[in-house]
């Protein structure tokens, strides 16, 4: 599914979706917050958050479950590889 995150991600049909992958650049606001209101959300689903800085965000990020950060680019064996631990 493709989705206008202009419409905002409070707007995001997560019921639907399993993994929601997202590119850090795009995510309204700072990412931080915007990723731990949807972890707030009754939706259990796997979080992927594509940055350039995996080391850095993924430290801000690592208290939130099922919330993966992989670093730009990636190649498909990483993300093949987080999916087995959800």
């Amino acid at each position: 599914m493709l989705f206008d995150i202009e419409e905002g991600m409070d707007a995001l049909p997560l019921t639907e979706n399993a993994t929601l992958l997202i590119d850090e650049q795009v995510i309204p606001g700072v990412p931080v917050r915007s990723i731990t209101r949807l972890r707030s959300r009754p939706w259990k689903g796997l979080v992927i958050v594509l940055t350039e800085d995996a080391v850095v965000l993924g430290r801000k990020l690592a208290a939130l479950k099922s919330v993966v950060v992989l670093e730009k680019p990636f190649g498909s064996s990483d993300l093949v590889a987080i999916l087995p631990k959800f």
